[in-house]
């Protein structure tokens, strides 16, 4: 038997199934939504943090002076960061110095860790040479700042001479690696000369 048009449609059955189905399926892609929209803000954040290291680096060799690099807030790296231009190479934003760039705070439930042994970590001031230093002295600096998040945990590692970001879940950073000696080389070499020669060799 064939309805007449004004009959059609869905019943009120058939609607809260649908609906249940829907808040089903909803309920399940919420979290991995948030997952990875915690995931881009981890990756947005350290990429911001590797910017404002290289912009302190570039102004302080391109000028030939201290540029620096300090949380907005006290010690608070997680309200934020930004570069400026430490003529005096006093650790702080006096009148009159440059401000090269600022850095928004970090996201909700995001936190940032310094760790620098005995020096506290207010600032992170580098000379002419790009080299991370304690301000008013050559003494180098040598730590790490951990940024987690509950999608997991990135570190950017500060040695002698060098910047690196490492994902670690104890935000511990891996010792350097030791650049192979010359003997080394020198008999990898002679070892694979020898090799190519046996290998040419007639029979």
């Amino acid at each position: 038997m064939r309805l007449p048009p004004d009959m059609l449609g869905v019943t009120l059955v058939e609607t809260l199934i649908a609906l249940c189905i829907a808040a089903a399926l909803l309920s399940s892609a919420v979290p991995a939504f948030t997952g990875a929209l915690e995931r881009l803000q981890l990756s947005t954040t350290v990429n911001d943090l590797l910017l404002a290291i290289s912009l302190a680096r570039a102004e302080a060799t391109s000028r030939h002076t201290r540029a620096a690099i300090a949380p907005r807030a006290s010690n608070d790296w997680s309200s934020g960061w930004l570069v400026f231009i430490d003529a005096n190479d006093n650790g702080r934003l006096d009148a009159g110095e440059a401000v090269v760039r600022v850095f928004d705070a970090v996201p909700a439930r995001m936190t940032v860790a310094a760790a620098f042994g005995n020096y506290d970590g207010h600032v992170l001031s580098f000379d002419h040479a790009g080299l991370l230093r304690r301000p008013g002295s050559n003494g180098l600096v040598l730590g790490r700042l951990t940024l987690a998040a509950e999608s997991g945990v990135r570190t950017v590692c500060f040695s002698a001479a060098s910047v690196r970001m490492v994902r670690a879940a104890t935000g511990a950073c891996p010792p350097p690696r030791a650049p192979p000696s010359p003997l080394r080389c020198q008999t990898h070499a002679i070892g694979a000369r020898l090799r190519g020669e046996e290998v040419g060799r007639a029979p």
